[in-house]
């Protein structure tokens, strides 16, 4: 929008210079969502007691027990 273009003051430091963009993302059908009612570790990946948790593929590098009060530290 060229409105303010080359304008010398604060109206054409505010409002020039401007530029337009878009970005559409069009699908079909319907939302997928995947939980997992499987107990703690292969489930309940937070360990709070109830299922319906979202998986989010855990690598095997990933250490499942054994943690310490360090683990946790900040």
């Amino acid at each position: 929008m060229p409105f303010f273009k080359g304008q010398k003051g604060l109206a054409g430091r505010v409002l020039g210079d401007w530029q337009l963009s878009g970005t559409l993302i069009m699908q079909s059908g319907q939302p997928v969502n995947i939980t997992n009612s499987a107990a703690y570790p292969k489930g309940d990946y937070n360990a709070h007691g109830t299922t319906g948790d979202r998986p989010n593929n855990h690598a095997e590098s990933v250490k499942r027990s054994g943690f310490s009060r360090a683990d946790y530290a900040i």
